[in-house]
């Protein structure tokens, strides 16, 4: 479901997206340079998972809270 294609998205009731939104928080929050790395690469090849993770990680490093990348 969370291929990042968007397929599954379509389904997912408001705990799901919930849950989706903690983790991909808490990735964005714990990612390291090597991380960071790969999903740029599935950024890249339009993986919309990617794509938030890096934009929160972004967001978290603008405000000062974020690790160094």
């Amino acid at each position: 479901v969370r291929d990042g294609t968007g397929a599954g998205y379509r389904d997912m009731d408001e705990s799901d997206w919930t849950a989706l939104d903690h983790e991909l928080e808490a990735r964005a929050q714990a990612a390291d340079s090597n991380e960071m790395a790969a999903l740029r690469r599935q950024a890249g090849k339009g993986n919309v998972v990617a794509m938030t993770t890096l934009g929160l990680a972004a967001l978290q490093d603008a405000g000062g809270s974020g690790a160094e990348r």
